[in-house]
């Protein structure tokens, strides 16, 4: 091989090694980008960490998501998400885009995404729907715009069978399905209690992994206990009992109502605003 071919070769090599370039940073003030104090514009690479301090920067990312991080946050970015690890991200225009942090995928529309302490996130959708699933692709939640929930997985991996919703229990062809008032996520209820119960209902279950939940469910539950809470069901597009008290429990995950905070103000606690309450 003479030295042309080899050095072709070699700067090939390089390249293919090299992280590929994903986007631009407008940093306001300065930021820490990989340990290194930014200011003005720079170039982001794939699997970079990027940290703020006092002031907020705007990420734009090839894939046409642009993602605002807020001050004190900080988390790394790829082409197709962004790990948050401390703070919180507004995002939009995220068709092929998504934010993970400690174990919740959070995508479609637009949204901000707040990580409370070491064991909360916190979601509002902006525009759009949002959706919440954990890692496996279990659907937490279904955000309408304006809505915003609290999230708390809990602290180690445990079964995925663990479901309490509440919503108003209907049938058709007999099968069971019931829409939580909280998440906006459907499931398939199967138990031979179910026959002889109407209305708005509390139920608990576990999750069948081994069937196949009807077009429109995401799920198949195994009901265990249900709570008769009244005969007739709230309007549609009314639901009925929910409360900044108001929990449900979708695979293991604990998810509660969000009032003032997140949803009036945008801010965490700790940056000189309301905190957020659940």
């Amino acid at each position: 091989m003479n030295a042309r071919a080899l050095s072709l070769v070699l700067a090939a090599a390089f390249a293919s090694a090299a992280p590929a370039v994903i986007g631009t940073i407008r940093v306001k003030g300065s930021l820490r980008l990989d340990g290194a104090t930014v200011a003005g514009n720079a170039t982001l690479f794939e699997g970079e960490t990027v940290e703020t301090q006092g002031a907020g920067s705007t990420l734009d990312i090839l894939s046409g998501a642009r993602i605002t991080l807020e001050p004190q946050s900080k988390g790394r970015i790829f082409k197709d998400r962004f790990a948050l690890e401390k703070g919180m991200v507004v995002l939009s225009n995220m068709p092929e885009f998504h934010v993970e942090v400690i174990g919740l995928r959070i995508e479609r529309g637009s949204a901000r995404v707040a990580l409370v302490g070491t064991g909360h996130v916190q979601v509002m959708a902006l525009a759009g729907s949002t959706q919440v699933s954990d890692t496996q692709g279990l659907l937490l939640a279904n955000l309408p715009q304006g809505k915003a929930l609290d999230f708390e997985p809990p602290p180690a991996p445990v079964s995925r069978s663990a479901t309490k919703m509440t919503g108003c229990l209907s049938a058709a062809a007999g099968h069971f399905l019931l829409t939580d008032e909280l998440t906006n996520v459907t499931a398939e209820l199967k138990g031979d209690q179910l026959a002889q119960i109407a209305g708005r209902v509390e139920i608990a279950g576990a999750m069948d992994p081994t069937e196949t939940p009807v077009p429109g469910a995401t799920q198949v539950l195994r009901v265990s206990q249900v709570r008769r809470l009244g005969k007739g069901c709230p309007a549609t597009g009314k639901a009925g009992g929910v409360s900044a008290t108001t929990v449900a429990t979708i695979g293991g995950v604990a998810v509660a109502a969000v009032v003032g905070g997140l949803a009036a103000t945008g801010y965490l606690p700790g940056h000189g605003s309301p905190g957020l309450s659940r």
